[in-house]
């Protein structure tokens, strides 16, 4: 009686330890899911700031445009006020010459 009693502790030992070992690979699967999407979700995030940093340069680059091309057009109104002044001058020039005594 004692060896039957002494087999099934031996027995439920066994199914103890088989129970530990499923619950220790359900936990190791549980944890490389766990770390594959943190994985994911760097790779998601480095992809964002990648994203967000090409963004802010072609902001850049369109403010750098914006400012040459304003500063373009204020040069080609500043000619343009010159033109007009030489012309008005010229203008007077020819004036007085015609009104001139020759």
């Amino acid at each position: 009686r004692a060896h039957d009693a002494a087999a099934a502790q031996v027995e439920a030992a066994r199914e103890l330890e088989e129970k530990a070992e499923a619950l220790r690979a359900e936990a190791s699967a549980a944890n490389a899911a766990v770390e594959e999407k943190a994985r994911a979700l760097q790779e998601r995030r480095r992809g964002f700031e990648e994203e967000r940093l090409a963004a802010a340069q072609e902001r850049k680059g369109l403010i750098a445009e914006r400012i040459t091309v304003s500063r373009t057009a204020e040069a080609t109104r500043s000619l343009q006020l010159q033109l007009v002044d030489q012309l008005a001058a010229a203008a007077e020039e020819g004036e007085e010459d015609e009104g001139a005594p020759g």
